[in-house]
């Protein structure tokens, strides 16, 4: 191979003729486009490449968004192993582009030498004194000096897991006995989720109740209860660990967690709605509630907006005086802790990707959490100090590539985790709004979710999304029947909220573009997509009018959402709703006049509303315990489709836009499916929607969790 087709730096090889990249001989798995990206900056290693020019070059002819470069950057990083803070190969040079920075070594071997023993044990020793002067010189600057990135940082070996029982049936929620041998899990029986145990050391499950839905158990610190959630039913409940009757502590709540001295039990007020790598733990007005065993009596821990998002998944450290807790919104994640009292919230981490199920170590001198990034996950830990705050930069303790860790546990001792590896799968489905009947499926899927359905002005086409595994996506057109699917716009980004120009021969989506979202087109003629509209920092959900002159979205300062609207050119940017109103996830009607959108209440209540595009009163159409997601309008602006979450089962229904009573479309009666995004057809005879049915398994690290 000649000398200009290879390329070494460290012990990194990249064999351009050949397309490979390895690792000490290993070869390395790389997207093709990243591996392009990589020789290319090699190529060019005396000069900062602009971002423009990698886009031209790369992706020539190709009509891309700065997404698709930052995507593949990103991957660099994380198979070579670099840090963009510190970086040792690419470098980012703020407002310019990228830099290869590391040295290149001869593209071809030189023969051996003569080995030299003396000299060359005595040049390794020099090298190691030389390396240890400078590791020691780093830790002294970097001494006292916090982090103010989240991290995927200092690699440690993963540690090692194996699933508790495989199954087909829907594992969730995994609680450790006192003495760390068995765990307490939630599991569906014919839809219906119950409490079950089994050893993890083997052995047959037993299950604890057999109610009407079960879920989110927490054991005890005596063994003797376990503490769970009623799906259907709401509140936080306790059974004996053997089972027979529940004793109900709290009429709403979720994801209870026990103190160490059984006394009390800390839970968040939102109710957990979702799983896999959509889901939020919480959303705002979700706070953080204590109730004590014995009286029953709850008392806050946590207010709303102190801190922003929604407050979830608490936890509790072993000595009793500090919890955890996740908080979101539809901006942004953050894992916090704060005194039994409520004093000293204090933020560990945050992030723009979602931030769950935060627990302590035993020691409490670490913070375990994961890391949601679409369809992967990553399991970390942050040192933290006495009053918790942290101390240092989170270290990575594992990694799912297909799948999304959740709902993670640590056993009394600290020395095993447990968690769920949540898998998704969802597809369309057809329904009549007269006569329901049976749905019809229209696509089936084989990677991850196919969502976001839209139809075409004549009703002959549908648009949706596709997410596949990894962080890739793409819109796809077919058939109103489903058939004839073919990809539209498949460049790297998640593609969401999709819609048919009036014509019929474009279809927009939103994407994630360079600081924010926006809203592409892509066009059925060429292929091609051009950017229409971008959005504010801290905006998502975006939906252009029915004349495309305008885009409404949601909008969320200082932790509230509420909707906003603006002409596409961004002028007239104005906000619709309160901050009282929790609003969100805008719907146009069919003339451009009118706006529906989800209304959160403080109660753990949601609502269907309608507003005028042009400022007015909300007026809340229906209301309910649970979901309210409105997606689309009938053709005559008289009826609105919404998926709703009721009783812990999710369906799809329409209600009228003056009021009314809501009338169900669908009969699902499991608690493990969810339904979402009904989009009605032009003619107004049949709804589109998602119908999700995620799989999960518990896993069970190794006992060597090391404090």
């Amino acid at each position: 191979m000649i000398a200009s087709e290879t390329y070494r730096f460290g012990d990194v090889t990249v064999e351009k003729a050949t397309f490979r990249l390895s690792r000490g001989g290993v070869p390395l798995h790389i997207e093709p486009k990243a591996l392009e990206v990589l020789i290319y900056l090699i190529e060019q290693r005396e000069r900062v490449v602009p971002k423009q020019e990698l886009l031209d070059q790369i992706w020539k002819g190709t009509t891309v968004t700065e997404n698709a470069l930052t995507r593949a950057i990103a991957q660099i990083r994380k198979v070579l192993g670099d840090d963009a803070e510190v970086a040792r190969y690419v470098q980012t040079v703020p407002t310019r582009g990228y830099r290869f920075v590391a040295e290149l070594r001869d593209a071809v071997e030189e023969p051996p030498r003569p080995s030299r023993p003396f000299a060359r044990v005595v040049s390794r020793s020099i090298a190691i004194i030389i390396a240890l002067v400078i590791a020691s010189l780093l830790a002294g600057l970097l001494k006292g000096r916090r982090p103010t990135f989240t991290g995927e940082s200092q690699e440690q070996p993963p540690i090692p897991a194996r699933p508790l029982a495989p199954s087909s049936r829907l594992q969730s929620f995994p609680a450790f006995s006192p003495d760390g041998s068995v765990l307490a899990y939630s599991s569906d029986a014919g839809g219906t989720t119950h409490i079950y145990r089994r050893a993890i050391g083997g052995g047959d499950e037993m299950q604890v109740t057999d109610g009407n839905g079960e879920d989110q158990p927490s054991w005890s610190p005596d063994g003797k209860s376990i503490a769970f959630v009623s799906v259907r039913h709401g509140g936080i409940w306790i059974v004996p660990v053997a089972g027979g009757e529940a004793v109900q502590l709290t009429t709403m709540g979720s994801r209870p967690a026990w103190s160490p001295d059984a006394s009390e039990i800390a839970f968040q007020s939102g109710d957990l709605i979702a799983y896999g790598w959509t889901a939020f733990e919480a959303q705002p007005p979700s706070t953080i509630s204590i109730v004590n065993v014995n009286t029953r009596r709850a008392v806050p821990l946590t207010r709303p907006r102190e801190p922003a998002g929604g407050h979830a998944a608490p936890s509790w450290r072993a000595d009793g005086k500090r919890l955890a807790f996740s908080s979101c919104d539809l901006e942004r994640c953050a894992v916090y802790t704060i005194a039994r009292d409520g004093s000293g919230l204090t933020e560990i981490v945050t992030d723009s990707r979602k931030l769950q199920s935060p627990v302590f170590a035993r020691d409490g001198r670490a913070l375990h959490y994961v890391l949601v990034r679409y369809n992967n996950s990553l399991l970390l830990s942050v040192p933290i100090d006495s009053d918790g705050a942290r101390t240092g930069v989170p270290k990575r303790l594992r990694q799912s590539d297909t799948g999304v860790m959740q709902h993670l546990a640590i056993s009394r001792d600290g020395f095993r985790l447990a968690w769920t590896l949540t898998e998704e799968a969802s597809d369309l489905f057809a329904i009549g709004v007269e006569k329901p009947g049976t749905p019809v499926r229209l696509t089936n899927n084989p990677t991850l979710r196919t969502t976001f359905p839209a139809f075409s002005p004549d009703g002959t086409k549908i648009a949706y999304s596709v997410f596949a595994a990894g962080e890739d996506s793409g819109v796809w057109i077919a058939d109103a029947d489903g058939r004839n699917a073919k990809a539209l716009a498949v460049e790297s980004g998640l593609k969401q909220y999709t819609q048919w120009s009036r014509g019929g021969w474009d279809v927009s989506y939103a994407i994630w573009y360079g600081s924010g979202p926006a809203v592409f087109k892509a066009s059925l003629i060429t292929g091609r997509a051009s950017l229409v509209t971008s959005l504010p920092h801290g905006a998502s959900a975006p939906v252009l009018s029915p004349d495309e002159s305008q885009v409404a979205f949601n909008r969320t300062i200082d932790g509230v959402t509420s909707v906003w609207i603006s002409a596409v050119s961004g002028d007239g940017r104005r906000r619709l709703t309160e901050d009282g109103d929790l609003a969100r996830f805008p719907v146009w009607s069919p003339s451009g006049r009118q706006i529906a959108m989800q209304v959160q209440r403080p109660d753990g209540s949601s609502a269907v509303a309608v507003m005028p595009a042009a400022g007015g009163r909300l007026r809340i159409v229906t209301a309910a315990r649970g979901e309210s997601w409105p997606y689309s309008w009938s053709p005559d602006e008289k009826q609105i489709a919404f998926a709703a979450r009721r009783d812990g089962v999710w369906n799809i229904w329409t209600v009228p836009a003056a009021g009314g009573e809501p009338r169900r479309l669908t009969d699902t009666a499991s608690t493990t499916i969810w339904l979402r995004s009904p989009a009605w057809s032009p003619s107004g005879d049949r709804i589109v929607y998602e119908s999700d049915t995620p799989k999960a398994n518990i896993w069970v690290s190794e006992a060597r969790v090391t404090q």
